[in-house]
Parts: C-alpha cells; sequence; structure tokens
C-alpha cells in the first residue's frame, strides 16, 4: 500500500493524518493536530511543513479538505467561507508552489460526504446525507450512489437554509440556530455559568441536569425540522450525523427521538404522510473528512490522468 497525506482545515485547526491506502481502502496510521493560521502565506507554509515532515513516510500524494465553495476540478475557491482569506483564489496552486508532490482540494461537507460513502455509512448506499455540526452546519448530499456537486457546486450548503422569515435575516439561518457554538450558548446565558465548555456541556447532559437537557433538546427539536424538510425534498435513506459532538451517543440518539417526536406530532395534526427518517451516528467520526479527501484525490487523479 501506498502512503498519503490529508489535511483538514477547520476553523481553528489544522488536523491531518497519514493514511495507507490501496485506493479500494484506508487506515489512518498517525494523525495530528496544529493552529491554524489567519493569511494565506501562512497557511501555504503550514502545510508545506506538514508535507515535509512526512515525506520520510514517501508519501504519494496530498488531499486537502477545505471550506468554502471549492471547484476541485479546477483546484479553485470561489470563497473560502470562514477562512476570509480565501476568495477568488487559485488555492491548488498557491499550495502547489511549495509542495512537489500531486495534490487537490476539495469542500470540507463534501469530503465528509464521501469519506462515508467510501468507508462508512453511506457504504453501498444510493441516498444519503451527511450533517455536520460544526461552527456552521456542513454537510453532503450522495444522489444515486454518487456525490452531488450541484449546478454551481454548492450542494449541501447546510448553513444558509433559512428557518423563518421573522426577525433578522441574520439569526434565521440553519447554521445561526443549530451551529454548535450557538447551543453551548444558549446554554451559558440560561444557566449563567460563561466558563462552561462544550465537554463539560455534554457531562452535565449526560449526567441528567434538567436545564442543559431542556437547552439541548430544543436544539436537537430545531435540527429536527430541518432533517424533516431534506426528508420530503431529498428522499434519502439515512441522514448521518458527524462533527465533533458526535463523538457522544447521546447526540446522535437525541436527535434521533426529536426526529420520530416531531414527525408523528406532524402526522397526528396535518392530514399528510411522509417517511420517518433513519438518523445514525458517522462511522468515521471526525475521521470522515480525512478519508474523504484522499477519495477525492483519487478520482481526481483518474479524472487528469
Amino acid at each position: 500500500m501506498n502512503r498519503y497525506l490529508s489535511v483538514d482545515i477547520g476553523g481553528s485547526a489544522i488536523k491531518y493524518g497519514l493514511i495507507q491506502s490501496d485506493g479500494a481502502t484506508g487506515k489512518i496510521e498517525t494523525e495530528g493536530k496544529v493552529p491554524l493560521p489567519d493569511s494565506l502565506e501562512g497557511l501555504s507554509e503550514t502545510i508545506k511543513n506538514l508535507v515535509e515532515e512526512s515525506l520520510d513516510k514517501d508519501i504519494r500524494g496530498v488531499a486537502v479538505s477545505m471550506p468554502g465553495w471549492i471547484d476541485s476540478v479546477k483546484g479553485t475557491a470561489v470563497h473560502g467561507g470562514s477562512l476570509k482569506y480565501v476568495v477568488n483564489c487559485s488555492i491548488q496552486k498557491v499550495l502547489q508552489e511549495k509542495i512537489s508532490i500531486p495534490l487537490t482540494v476539495e469542500n470540507d461537507g463534501k469530503c465528509a460526504a464521501l469519506g462515508e460513502l467510501w468507508l462508512g455509512e453511506l457504504s453501498g448506499v444510493l441516498e444519503g446525507i451527511v450533517i455536520v455540526l460544526g461552527t456552521g452546519i456542513g454537510g453532503g448530499i450522495i444522489s444515486n450512489g454518487k456525490l452531488s456537486r450541484g449546478a454551481h457546486l454548492c450542494a449541501g450548503e447546510f448553513s444558509h437554509i433559512r428557518t423563518s422569515n421573522e426577525g433578522d435575516l441574520a439569526s434565521n439561518s440553519f447554521a445561526a440556530q443549530n451551529g454548535v457554538g450557538v447551543l453551548l450558548k444558549n446554554y451559558q446565558k440560561a444557566s449563567g455559568d460563561s466558563s462552561l465548555d462544550g465537554m463539560m456541556f455534554f457531562d452535565r447532559v449526560e449526567g441528567g441536569e434538567p436545564l442543559a437537557n431542556e437547552v439541548f433538546r430544543d436544539y436537537c427539536r430545531k435540527l429536527a425540522f430541518q432533517i424533516l424538510n431534506l426528508q420530503n425534498i431529498m428522499d434519502p435513506e439515512k441522514f448521518v450525523i458527524g462533527g465533533g459532538i458526535s463523538s457522544r451517543q447521546v447526540v446522535t440518539d437525541t436527535i434521533a427521538e426529536s426526529v420520530k417526536d416531531l414527525r408523528a406530532e406532524i402526522l397526528g395534526k396535518v392530514n399528510v404522510y411522509f417517511p420517518e427518517p433513519v438518523v445514525v451516528k458517522a462511522k468515521l467520526g471526525n475521521h470522515a473528512n480525512l478519508y474523504g479527501a484522499l477519495k477525492r484525490f483519487f478520482e481526481l487523479k483518474e479524472i487528469h490522468s
């Protein structure tokens, strides 16, 4: 098997993994994390350093997952999402100038979906949706067994879904209602404890604290509305929940319970019918982007060969 460096650029850090793969499967040998630089030059230097540190492992390529509106075939970023310094940027060219081995880039949500399709919960699934809970709401759509990119490469950009026509536009988006930071902020406001972090919050949820569970269930109910909307639009076989908080089983369990309860409530009051969404935890967890980026690397090698 060959080795590849897979890099996942997030909102505050860069995760990376050395993956051993024959193209049909893959296994992360080593992994790590470094802070996210605040400039394009800093980003390219950081990735260059990660590559140089891995060259003694005889790596054959670099696969990059990153936020934003990405044209992976052309290697360009029309918009960098949370990366404010990546707009209308030939990002692959910028990185490739400092790296001698082949390198590809792809949107992080699409990488998550590709990873789960390749080696995770969506393996063998024809219609599926991955929802990544993070700073915003990332994700990807699998249609007819393949990743859907959309006419403008924006399929799966769930953050921008509108949740209401009332109030200001900024607060009525899927990201504003269900970003992980909002969950913690709502609990801090309700409890008056601003020192609490995410791990402590979920410890309290799992410990049965009433206030923590009330805030969390409200969060899950709002998320359930959008899952039901997506079920009616796309009719997937399965929803896969990813992102850092999905490592806690209570997250997927409570989302699935909220979806079931909300569907029953709607069917009990409105003369309609729609399938009950199947909601599961991401099999690859926080590694989905790393695996998905490598899968896209293999696909692009075939396209350009």
